[in-house]
């Protein structure tokens, strides 16, 4: 995958997404756009900025709260506090929103935009997928029911969705026209799709599976301790552990060697991939949150910002 651009993220079938998959399936709270990081620093405080990769000219963007962050044909979209779509240019300006309705997940896919519409007014809040052109025209809807995460990735959308386990979804997929509607796993928490296959977390480790669901198989032990915010880039997977200590130590996965290695042993409360690093937020005493620049092993962590929790600034 290139770097993105204003334009978006070029994948290697071609394709032009909004953010890198693994971003996007955990919410996309960190894009990464020509020298810029774009980022919410939950859990400090409910704020979107812009800053440098040295750490210099950190900006603070319209809105406050930011989530599905996105670059595509020159704006920067995001979903705020009120779940609907916005975008803006990538300095700030320009700012509009583009819907009235809420939406949980969206995916930019070569001028479609994917994404989910909450409906409020259902027994319990239930979303439906739908797509449509970036202009808003050839609006249509894919798939009917309760979705919660979602990612486009090589022709096809992946989403969870209400199973039998009241704490986990069951994994589905379908085509980018709707069609071929597939059951994969049942009872699945975290995942990430690669090109390699599906990799997901359960009580036991780190499993992994064919994009169909076949040939699910454990790839690494973690001991009882459920990997959470699953991401990846190139040949890794990350993924974040409970250490013995509570904190969530963050861990790399390589496809190709099997072998899984720290890269953090700080309590790491959020990350993503920036270009080609890895944004980093950690959890420090006293309120506080360290947001570091490190490249994709864990090595030459920078710290390039800093953020006390909203009320505890003074103690």
């Amino acid at each position: 995958m290139e770097l993105c651009t204003p334009m978006g993220v070029k994948m290697p079938d071609g394709s032009t997404y909004g953010n890198t998959p693994g971003n996007t399936v955990q919410g996309g709270r960190v894009a990464y756009c020509d020298g810029w990081i774009y980022y919410n620093n939950l859990p400090a405080s409910i704020e979107f900025y812009r800053i440098r990769t040295d750490g210099s000219d950190k900006e603070t963007l319209p809105e406050g709260f930011a989530s599905q962050i996105s670059m595509h044909g020159g704006w920067l979209y995001y979903l705020n506090m009120d779940n609907a779509l916005c975008r803006m240019r990538p300095d700030g300006i320009g700012w509009e929103r583009l819907t009235t309705f809420s939406s949980g997940y969206f995916n930019f896919v070569d001028g479609w935009m994917f994404f989910t519409k909450l409906d409020m007014q259902s027994d319990r809040p239930e979303e439906s997928i739908w797509k449509m052109r970036v202009d808003g025209s050839e609006l249509s809807q894919l798939y009917e029911g309760f979705t919660g995460s979602m990612v486009a990735y090589d022709g096809w959308l992946y989403f969870s969705a209400y199973g039998d386990d009241a704490f986990q979804d069951d994994l589905y997929r379908m085509e980018l026209d709707g069609t071929n509607l597939q059951k994969i796993h049942e009872s699945t928490s975290s995942y990430v799709v690669t090109d390699a296959g599906i990799f997901f977390s359960d009580t036991f480790g780190l499993n992994e599976m064919k994009h169909d669901g076949s040939d699910e198989r454990q790839v690494h032990d973690t001991r009882f301790n459920r990997p959470e915010r699953l991401n990846a880039w190139g040949d890794g997977v990350y993924f974040t552990c409970e250490s013995e200590e509570g904190a969530q130590s963050l861990y790399r996965f390589d496809i190709v060697t099997s072998e899984a290695t720290l890269v953090t042993e700080g309590d790491c409360m959020s990350f993503g991939i920036v270009g080609d690093q890895l944004f980093i937020c950690e959890r420090k005493p006293s309120y506080t949150f360290d947001y570091y620049l490190a490249d994709l092993d864990g090595s030459n962590a920078r710290l390039i910002d800093t953020a006390v929790a909203e009320g505890f600034e003074s103690i």
